[in-house]
């Protein structure tokens, strides 16, 4: 029996019936084929087999015939034994080889499964078969191939019959997961006996990602042959000979001939170029790639091509071990874009020379605030560049301006605004427009143009206009009292110079009271000063006293760099920064101040304009309404006066009529029947009664001059005309003081008689009379201050007392038949010689008569 002809089964069974034969167990009813088969020769080796022929030879004895096949069978049994040795190790082995299968099998980082061959139930699945399939071994193993493979059962059953027979050992499949998922897997297979089973030993590979990366390759693939298909530019690849090995459809197109026409042939058949020559062989070398921009490559005479310009490269295409094998061209045809360019260069040349002519300033500004380009105006304007981004060369900031309409302008928007510049002060209109580069990108182009001037002039008209509106504002302010007048004014003054406060302040006809009529705030720390009208004496006006001891405009934006003699300030004003002052004239009389405070940036001549303008069309309406209010009372005084003027023109002729029939009139019927005595006695010669009669008509006389005296000096004082003003004034005083001993006249007289005219000397001393006799009548007064100076080119005439006072309202109030002529005819005397009037007096202190005349006046 030859081994090497019996399959492992057969082995393994006679392997087991020796151990039974050697342990001494019968033989099984298989196990004795083999040895009848041996004993009969059909088996045994050639050369040691018995012929049947010998047992039926007579010549030999049984004895002889019994011992030869015995020691035969010796042989035999020895052979067995040898047998049975040699199948224990065969056994050994092959169960070591098992055991090595097995650990080999469950160890392998390989996926590996075991499935029966007839049912494709799963036998046994190892370590890596359990990870990639998501199952515990235990759950693996009672699993079905069926239940992984992605394929009807009949296709499963015919691949495993097929790998069974040896006839299939590879096949491309998909995987179910325990997770669901399906992966693409390869799957070698064998069929393999274990433990006398026939199974299927699977190596399994998970291909998934190689199968997406080729399907990517192959979509690239694709992709890459349709771009080469469809590109517009020129692709040819080509051997390091320089043999075109494929062109693409723009290749061949161009140059006139189908693509397979190029195969083979020589790039060089279509360039003549020889410095191109030079070049490809020298990629071909060195292996570094070569880019040429706008060349003017010389083609082959008969080529149908007329280009002249060409964008170009070589690539290599490197083997493994670092040589050139292949080389690719890419030709772009650039001759309309160079054209195009040119063109554009002449232009942009035009434009440059329209720039650089141009009176306003203009730059170009590219998308990332870098200045690409200004025009002289605007280095004159700004000087150079130094590198800086526009934010800031411009407006000298870190970052780009949070107004900034770049944004705007790159969007292909265009753009206009107002812009100062905070480094010369200027004013531009700006006009942003966007340009486009020849590389695709977008710049901005400004235009700057001066307007500084005339939004100057526009400001100025604006703030004229306003000044107008508040002028027309303030006509129409007929019923509003001064103080409402003066508030609205001093908020003009205080909007149209853009300050935060100000003030209106008048001061009264002797220049030494400052009165404050109005104060106005538009924000910060108000000022305490408070109770408008608010008296004060000019010297008490610290900083605003300069306006007018100087009598012209003062201007502080330095306020906190001024000495303290300059920034003294009248009690409870407030904080200053800047400070403007105007005053305010009636003539050349300075009648009062305006002044604003604390503007956002410095005063200048625009602002004191604006102030000037404002507050003498301010004083003109003052002066032009209290002229109405004048005229209004010089009328109803007229009226008044002339209402009194026949009853006063009776009063006065029943008086002297009265006075002259009571006392000149007896006294000269005296006289008359003295001298008639005297007549009748002499025809009688009594002379002595005669001197009598005559003696006692003298004193009669007398006293008759006395009373004409008496009248005429009421009527005309004559001590006016022979000694003057001065001396009638004083006259007066003492005739009042005699008529009045319990008045007490004290006399202050800083003028001359050459300073008064001598129209307005009888004005004065009719004022003076009238003022002394309300006094007497009227006042109670114990004392009275009489005060005539001449100061800053005015006559000034005060009468003050200490008297009960009284309130004019009253007296304006009072209808014409209570009230009196004293201050009525006063005030229209002083108006008539060009003087003004004021009365001050308030009930129970005192009364203050004043008059003021220019010293020109008369």
């Amino acid at each position: 029996m030859q081994d090497g002809k019996k399959t492992k089964a057969q082995l393994i069974a006679e392997i087991a019936e020796l151990r039974r034969r050697l342990a001494g167990q019968p033989p099984s009813e298989n196990a004795r084929e083999p040895e009848a088969a041996f004993l009969r020769g059909n088996d045994a080796p050639e050369g040691n087999r018995i012929p049947g022929k010998i047992l039926r030879n007579g010549d030999e004895k049984p004895e002889q015939a019994v011992e030869r096949y015995a020691a035969k069978l010796r042989a035999v049994k020895e052979r067995l034994r040898e047998a049975i040795e040699e199948r224990d190790r065969a056994i050994a082995a092959h169960r070591k080889s098992e055991e090595h299968f097995r650990e080999m099998f469950s160890k392998s980082p390989a996926i590996g499964l075991l499935i029966h061959a007839d049912s494709g139930r799963i036998f046994d699945g190892n370590e890596a078969a359990c990870r990639f399939y998501g199952y515990p071994p235990e759950k693996l193993r009672s699993m079905n191939i069926f239940d992984i493979r992605a394929l009807p059962r009949e296709e499963i059953a015919a691949e495993m019959r097929l790998a069974r027979e040896g006839r299939c050992d590879f096949a491309l499949v998909r995987h179910r997961l325990a997770s669901g998922e399906m992966r693409d897997v390869e799957v070698h297979t064998n069929p393999v006996d274990l433990d006398g089973a026939a199974l299927l030993h699977s190596s399994i590979r998970d291909v998934s990602h190689r199968r997406r990366t080729e399907n990517k390759l192959r979509a690239a693939n694709a992709f890459l042959e349709n771009m080469l298909s469809n590109v517009h530019c020129l692709i040819a690849c080509l051997d390091t000979d320089f043999n075109l090995t494929r062109v693409n459809h723009a290749f061949a197109e161009t140059f006139g001939h189908p693509q397979q026409f190029f195969t083979g042939k020589s790039y060089f058949e279509f360039c003549s170029d020889t410095r191109c020559e030079s070049i490809f062989r020298q990629v071909a070398a060195t292996g570094v790639p070569c880019a040429v921009f706008e060349d003017s490559m010389c083609l082959a005479q008969e080529s149908p091509v007329k280009t002249a310009y060409w964008d170009w490269s070589l690539h290599p295409v490197m083997s493994e071990n670092g040589r050139a094998e292949s080389l690719v061209l890419c030709m772009v045809d650039r001759t309309r874009h160079k054209i195009a360019q040119d063109e554009l260069a002449c232009e942009r040349d035009k434009l440059t020379g329209i720039l650089e002519a141009m009176q306003d300033g203009v730059y170009i500004i590219k998308s990332d605030c870098s200045i690409e380009y200004l025009n002289p105006v605007a280095v004159r304007e700004f000087g150079p560049i130094d590198g800086k981004k526009c934010y800031e060369y411009f407006n000298d900031l870190p970052q780009q301006c949070d107004w900034c309409t770049n944004a705007d302008t790159y969007d292909g928007r265009s753009t206009r605004s107002i812009w100062t510049c905070i480094r010369n002060g200027k004013t531009y209109d700006v006009f942003d427009t966007p340009i486009r580069n020849t590389d695709g990108s977008v710049s901005k182009l400004s235009i700057l143009h001066d307007v500084t001037e005339h939004r100057a002039i526009q400001d100025a008209l604006r703030l004229d206009e306003a000044r107008l509106q508040a002028l027309l504002e303030l006509s129409r302010m007929t019923e509003e009292t001064v103080e409402e007048v003066t508030g609205f004014a001093l908020q003009q003054l205080v909007s149209l110079t853009g300050s935060e406060s100000g003030f209106l302040g008048f001061l009264d006809d002797s220049g030494e009271t400052f009165t404050l009529h109005a104060v106005a705030h538009s924000s910060g720390e108000e000022c305490s000063v408070s109770d408008y009208p608010a008296h004060s004496p000019v010297a008490e006006a610290g900083l605003w006293q300069e306006a007018w001891s100087s009598r012209k405009p003062l201007i502080l934006n330095d306020f906190h760099s001024q000495p303290p003699r300059r920034c003294s300030m009248m009690e409870g004003h407030g904080p200053l920064a800047r400070a403007m002052s105007v005053p305010v004239f009636s003539g050349t009389r300075l009648v009062g101040i305006a002044a604003v405070a604390n503007k956002g940036e410095d005063y200048d001549l625009s602002d004191l304009r604006q102030l000037t303008l404002l507050a003498d069309g301010m004083w003109r309406f003052f002066e032009r309404r209290k002229a109405e209010e004048s005229l209004k009372e010089s009328e109803k005084q007229l009226r008044f006066l002339s209402s009194k003027l026949l009853s006063v023109w009776e009063s006065e002729r029943e008086r002297l009529a009265q006075e002259l029939h009571d006392r000149i009139g007896q006294t000269l019927a005296a006289v008359k029947f003295g001298v008639e005595n005297c007549l009748n006695a002499r025809g009688r010669s009594k002379v002595s009664f005669m001197l009598l009669s005559l003696q006692g008509v003298i004193p009669l006389l007398q006293k008759a001059m006395r009373e004409v005296r008496n009248i005429y000096m009421h009527l005309r004082p004559t001590i006016l005309d022979d000694f003057g003003v001065l001396a009638a004034i004083g006259w007066l005083c003492r005739e009042s003081e005699k008529l009045n001993p319990d008045v007490r006249i004290e006399q202050a007289i800083r003028l001359q008689e050459k300073d008064v005219a001598e129209p307005l000397k009888i004005v004065i001393f009719r004022i003076v009379q009238e003022a002394l006799t309300n006094m007497e009548r009227h006042s109670g007064a114990g004392k009275v201050w009489l005060t005539a100076a001449k100061k800053r080119g005015e006559i000034s005439l005060s009468i003050r007392d200490d008297g009960q006072g009284f309130d004019p309202r009253d007296i304006l109030a009072a209808d014409d038949t209570e009230r009196g002529l004293g201050l009525a005819s006063m005030q229209e005397q002083t108006r008539q010689s060009g003087g003004t009037f004021t009365v001050e007096s308030s009930k129970g202190e005192g009364t203050l008569v004043r008059a003021t005349w220019p010293a020109c006046c008369g």
